[in-house]
């Protein structure tokens, strides 16, 4: 957490901020957050002394973290404005969504590329997925109307064979 003055100038920190930025108070913000004498490109103060609350996430280079950061208007007894910042670190949940997304990604151009027919079914015998290869060897032309079909009712011949085959896997 920090506060600063309309003119930049800090105010306040938190020992946590002051541990991650070192002690700033005095100085301008943006000198102390991302190591510059010209204001932060991503800078929302003009907004926060209208009197908005803004709510987003940043990546500061200079700690390389990922922040979300909530910031509002903070009205002292004189009448003046300050602006409340508070950086709460997402660092870890921002790299683990991006691993999930690479994840799911590889998982997807494998799905979609590999050279044999492949499926996701659900437990209650519909289709969900189907790749190009099964569409091809099937003879579909297109994937909605593959997935309109119902495992049970409609390819199953004998469809308590389903349910022991379900038992078995």
């Amino acid at each position: 957490i920090y506060v600063i003055d309309q003119h930049f100038n800090i105010e306040f920190m938190n020992q946590r901020m002051i541990d991650m930025f070192g002690d700033g108070r005095g100085k301008k913000c943006h000198e102390v957050i991302n190591n510059s004498a010209a204001i932060c490109p991503w800078c929302r103060s003009d907004q926060i002394f209208e009197g908005q609350r803004q709510h987003w996430e940043l990546y500061v280079a200079t700690v390389d973290k990922t922040f979300a950061v909530t910031e509002f208007p903070l009205q002292y007894p004189d009448g003046s404005i300050a602006k409340m910042s508070i950086y709460r670190d997402v660092t870890r949940r921002k790299q683990q969504e991006a691993k999930l997304k690479a994840s799911e990604e590889e998982y997807r151009n494998l799905f979609e590329h590999v050279a044999v027919g492949a499926y996701i079914g659900t437990k209650e015998g519909k289709f969900v997925n189907v790749n190009q290869a099964l569409l091809d060897m099937l003879g579909y032309s297109s994937k909605d109307e593959f997935l309109k079909i119902d495992i049970l009712r409609d390819l199953y011949l004998f469809p308590d064979d389903r349910r022991v085959f379900q038992e078995m896997i």
